[in-house]
């Protein structure tokens, strides 16, 4: 009885199982994906949140929990005034 126990709970956990599946991707980050995978942007490596001003929502993240290198200093410029003007 154990056994069948046990064979039923990984059938329920595996992966592509109904159950297991991931939620629909939001229209958001559907449109987001569709930019950042563009095949001339394949060697990059992005690293993105967006966040709702309102509520602080996390509406998108990709490789958000990954700590990068700013491309050029100009995004540290962007980034500040952005943050200033906040």
């Amino acid at each position: 009885m154990r056994r069948q126990a046990m064979a039923a709970a990984l059938f329920l956990l595996a992966p592509g199982s109904a159950w297991a599946r991931e939620p629909a991707q939001s229209p958001l980050a559907k449109r987001v994906d569709a930019i950042l995978d563009r095949a001339a942007f394949a060697p990059a490596l992005w690293a993105a949140e967006v966040r709702s001003l309102r509520t602080g929502k996390l509406l998108y993240a990709r490789n958000a929990g990954k700590n990068v290198t700013p491309g050029s200093t100009m995004k540290l410029v962007t980034t500040a005034a952005v943050l200033d003007a906040l």
